[in-house]
């Protein structure tokens, strides 16, 4: 019950990068491979002794929710004929998802029609809230602070973006680096799923490397982003937060303070790296933090 990930190196060698349990998708999979897992604890916990069984190799597992979503993204943005989106919902020999059986449609119908509504709303205008006197600060630009900033806006929410856009990756990431995460889990998200990596290929002319990005192809995006999505983000720093009866004071770097409704901290690992105290009182020379390298 794990899904290991591995990455291609140069030389046509694996390299495994990541380990982590899957029961979500995996329970579909020894389902359909012939070994019901739910079925063989259920009988376990009853006192019962499960009888040992084998899976059968060549099944494989798909992620419905995504499937859906990326056939009705190509019916939406016109992107080849209802065929083509067709069939990226088709079903495929040997394959399993974790609501759709052939011989039990009903829940498949239902997850699709909960995704389409899903992704109705985010395709109509959002309603506009009635506008604070007060901005929405949201501290930190990397993708999590830009990403914040896009949906608050998109709700008609005035937010206010303060850093340096994609600092941390630009400045503290080794250089060279893979990102662990595939390019499919690598989008920045926006409200109305305009800005991913795909689009930024379309945009720009380029294509970016499958099955992970190269940290400075991420950053080059980040900041493609951020000029469509947040192009008024202030570099200043904050640096301190005040909880105020009415809302918070804000300070700049600069000096200036002002009067926030909320503050969403999307800093990153900068403002909280720390050193044990054991290693506190010895020599930098001797003593650093990963963060401060960007040439391991």
């Amino acid at each position: 019950m794990f899904e290991l990930e591995l990455i291609e190196r140069g030389d046509a060698s694996w390299y495994a990068i990541d380990l982590n349990p899957r029961p979500y998708g995996s329970l579909a999979l020894a389902i359909g491979a012939g070994a019901n897992l739910p079925a063989i604890w259920c009988e376990h916990l009853l006192g019962s002794s499960p009888q040992a069984v084998t899976a059968s190799p060549g099944v494989f597992y798909r992620w419905m929710d995504a499937d859906l979503r990326h056939g009705l993204w190509q019916l939406r943005n016109g992107n080849g004929t209802r065929s083509r989106a067709g069939g990226v919902l088709s079903t495929h020999r040997g394959v399993v998802h974790p609501y759709f059986r052939g011989a039990d449609p009903g829940p498949g119908v239902a997850r699709l029609v909960e995704v389409g509504r899903r992704t109705a709303e985010h395709a109509r205008p959002a309603r506009r809230p009635a506008r604070r006197a007060s901005p929405a600060v949201v501290v930190g630009a990397g993708p999590n602070g830009l990403a914040v900033t896009a949906h608050l806006r998109d709700r008609g929410i005035d937010a206010v973006c303060f850093g340096e856009p994609l600092e941390s990756w630009s400045r503290h990431m080794p250089a060279g680096m893979v990102l662990r995460s595939r390019r499919r889990s690598s989008n920045i998200a926006d409200p109305r799923r305009a800005l991913t990596i795909d689009d930024y290929e379309h945009a720009e002319g380029r294509r970016l490397r499958d099955p992970s990005l190269t940290l400075e192809e991420f950053v080059d995006y980040g900041r493609w982003f951020q000029r469509r999505a947040v192009p008024d983000v202030d570099s200043r720093k904050v640096t301190e937060v005040v909880r105020l009866e009415d809302g918070f004071s804000v300070r700049l770097d600069g000096g200036e303070a002002l009067h926030a409704s909320r503050v969403i901290v999307a800093a990153g690992l900068a403002p909280f790296t720390t050193c044990p105290a054991p290693f506190a009182q010895l020599p930098e020379a001797v003593r650093s933090h990963a963060y401060e390298h960007s040439d391991l």
